[in-house]
C-alpha cells in the first residue's frame, strides 16, 4: 500500500526583483534610456500533485472537496474515474469528479492498474480485477488462489500476486510471487521466491522489476535490480547490482510509464534507476521517495523532514517552499495513477 506522507498546496512562484519606475517617453530619434531592465528570480514549484490536508481534498485545479468518511490511514491515490480513498469501515471508496463519494464495497488494500483503470482485490479465498469507472465497477473476474496470498500490483494487464509462506523478521513474512493473467482463465501458481520488493504498476509492454539479494548470506544486504518474465511467471531474467540498494527496502515507487524507479538508498540518499536499461540515472540527496509527479521529477523527504524535487538525469534536488512535513500539519501528497 502506497503510503505517502507530506505536503501543503500554496501558490506557485517566487516573487520577481522589484522593477524600476517607467521612463518617459522620448521620440523614436532620441537616444534610449539606459535604464535596468528588470531581472526575474527563478520561479520554484510547489508541488504538483493535489494535497489531503484535514479531511478534505485539495486539487491542483484549485478545488477543495470533502474526503467524506476518511479512515485513519488517509490513504487517497487520484485515478482516471476519481480519488480512492480508505474510509472508516476499513474499505476503500471513490471520490467522484463531481464530489459525491461511492462506497466500492472493496478491503481497505486494493491494486491499482498503471493506467488506473483496473483495480484487484482479495476476499474470501478469492483475487477480483475489475474496471473502475464513476459509476463503480465493472466486468469483474475472479480466480481462488491458496490461503496467504493477495494481490500487489499489476504488470500490464496482469495481477502481480504474493503468498505469505514463511515468518521472517520483525512480524513480518518471507513472501514468493507470481503473476496472473484473468484472459486465460483460473491462476496456476508457479511461485518464485527471493524477490523482495516487486514495483509497480507498470504499464503494458513493461518487464517486471524488483529486487533480489547480492548476496545470499546476508539477512538484510545489498540489492540488485532485477528483470523479470512477468507474463508467465516472476522468475528473473536478468540483474544488475546498482550501488546504493538494499534488498527488501518498500520505499522503492515506479514512474508512472513505468521508466524509471526511485528507490531509496543505503546512505539517506535515493537511487533513480533506468528500468529499461537497467542503469543510474540519477542519485538524490533525500531519504524516502514520496510521489512522482511526472515521468521524470519526483517528490521526496530528506532526513530533515524538508519536501525536495528529484530530477531524472540531474544532481542533487530543489527545495520545494512552504510545505510541512511533521505529523500534527495532517497533510499528504496524493500520488496520482494514470492521470497526466
Amino acid at each position: 500500500m502506497l503510503v505517502a506522507a507530506v505536503a501543503a498546496l500554496l501558490a506557485a512562484g517566487a516573487a520577481a526583483c522589484g522593477t524600476p519606475d517607467r521612463p518617459a517617453a522620448v521620440p523614436a530619434t532620441d537616444r534610449p534610456s539606459t535604464a535596468a531592465s528588470p531581472v526575474a528570480t527563478p520561479t520554484v514549484q510547489p508541488p504538483r500533485l493535489d494535497v489531503r490536508k484535514f479531511g478534505q481534498l485539495h486539487t491542483t485545479d484549485g478545488r477543495t472537496l470533502p474526503l467524506t468518511g476518511i479512515g485513519g490511514s488517509e490513504r487517497v491515490t487520484r485515478t482516471p474515474a476519481g480519488w480512492l480513498f480508505a474510509g472508516t469501515k476499513g474499505d476503500t471508496l471513490l471520490l467522484r469528479p463531481d464530489g459525491t463519494v461511492l462506497e466500492l464495497h472493496l478491503p481497505e488494500e486494493v491494486a491499482v492498474s498503471a493506467d488506473g483503470q483496473s483495480v484487484a482485490w482479495t476476499a474470501a479465498g478469492k483475487v477480483t480485477v475489475a474496471r473502475l469507472t464513476t459509476g463503480g465497477l465493472r466486468d469483474r473476474v475472479s480466480t481462488p488462489v491458496p490461503a496467504k496470498t493477495r494481490a500487489v500490483t499489476w504488470i500490464g494487464h496482469r495481477v502481480v500476486l504474493a503468498q505469505a509462506y514463511a515468518p521472517w523478521c520483525c512480524g513480518s513474512d518471507h513472501l514468493q510471487h507470481d503473476v496472473w493473467d484473468p484472459a486465460k482463465g483460473p491462476f496456476v501458481a508457479r511461485w518464485t521466491r527471493g524477490i523482495a520488493p516487486v514495483y509497480g504498476p507498470l504499464p503494458d509492454g513493461a518487464a517486471g522489476a524488483g529486487l533480489v539479494q547480492k548476496n545470499s548470506k546476508e539477512e538484510f544486504g545489498a540489492g540488485c535490480l532485477a528483470r523479470l518474465d512477468g507474463v508467465r511467471d516472476m522468475s528473473v531474467t536478468k540483474r544488475t547490482c546498482l550501488p546504493g540498494l538494499t534488498w527488501t527496502s518498500n520505499w522503492g515507487l515506479s514512474s508512472p510509464t513505468g521508466r524509471h524507479l526511485a528507490e531509496a538508498g543505503d546512505d539517506e540518499s535515493i537511487v533513480l534507476a533506468d528500468l529499461a536499461g537497467h542503469k543510474m540515472v540519477g542519485n538524490c540527496p533525500a531519504s524516502q521517495p514520496l510521489a512522482w509527479e511526472d515521468d521524470t521529477n519526483l517528490l521526496a523527504e530528506t532526513a530533515e523532514g524538508k519536501l525536495v524535487r528529484c530530477t531524472v538525469g540531474k544532481s542533487g534536488a530543489d527545495a520545494v517552499p512552504d510545505v510541512v512535513l511533521d505529523a500534527a500539519s495532517d497533510q499528504a501528497l496524493v500520488p496520482r495513477i494514470g492521470v497526466v
